[in-house]
């Protein structure tokens, strides 16, 4: 895949202080965004805790939804009214990480996306850095069927495919992390937290870049459950590791 040329850089870090086991934790963070396209941009967040960067965040940002009304009614979700959806292998879209040599590192886990507990032992799917694990539409009804199909138990109380712009015109795609235990417990259902050692074959210190081409779902119209594929330009954010793991 060809590596974006243009991106935005946005340098504005917010930097909090906490105080945990007596020790005092710096976290800032730097945002490197996509172009717009139907309003809509992808975000890369790379989150850093005292010097170390610790997860790499990718978004979604509806930035012209300026009258953002939150979605608090479970039935509407339920229901596949929202406009905009995750794709169904609940991943951001295909995803490329680089050495300082331009060498594109080795995906450990190509595969890697949402499963059943009764399907993990079954043979891979569809490669998630693959453009065929991004059909150009799906039938929000029929991949709820397939989904609930995977399950012995099902209650049907969950959404699925999974609805973006939900209790903010911004949603979280994907996030990696790095070296360190996940602060973020992982949904049951939805498996969107991943450790990006485990995830490529990244064993070097060294400078990085990770690239994302994100894809998201927006229905056709209103009263009707085809989605259509978006393709958000990609982003490309850079970064140093040191190669140290943490606690």
């Amino acid at each position: 895949m060809k590596i974006p040329s243009t991106v935005i850089l946005l340098l504005g870090a917010a930097v909090a202080t906490t105080v945990a086991s007596g020790q005092a934790t710096n976290q800032s963070s730097m945002l490197v965004c996509g172009q717009a396209t139907n309003g809509i941009r992808a975000e890369v967040e790379l989150i850093s805790c005292n010097g170390r960067l610790t997860n790499i965040v990718v978004w979604a940002n509806h930035v012209t939804d300026t009258n953002f009304v939150p979605v608090l009614d479970l039935e509407k979700l339920r229901k596949h009214e929202m406009e905009y959806y995750m794709p169904t292998n609940c991943f951001c879209g295909p995803v490329e990480l680089r050495d300082s040599t331009g060498r594109v590192l080795h995906e450990l886990k190509p595969d890697l996306s949402f499963r059943a507990a009764s399907e993990r032992d079954l043979p891979p799917v569809v490669d998630v850095s693959s453009l065929a694990a991004y059909p150009a539409t799906y039938s929000l009804e029929a991949a709820y069927g397939n989904y609930f199909r995977r399950f012995i138990f099902f209650n049907g109380l969950t959404p699925f495919p999974m609805p973006l712009f939900v209790t903010s015109p911004r949603s979280d795609l994907v996030r990696f992390q790095l070296g360190a235990k996940k602060p973020y417990p992982t949904a049951t259902l939805y498996q969107r937290c991943f450790e990006l050692e485990n995830y490529f074959d990244l064993s070097k210190p060294g400078q990085y870049k990770f690239t994302v081409w994100p894809k998201i779902y927006q229905r056709t119209a209103t009263n009707h459950d085809l989605c259509r594929r978006i393709d958000l330009p990609p982003v490309t954010a850079t970064f140093e590791w040191s190669g140290e793991k943490q606690n």
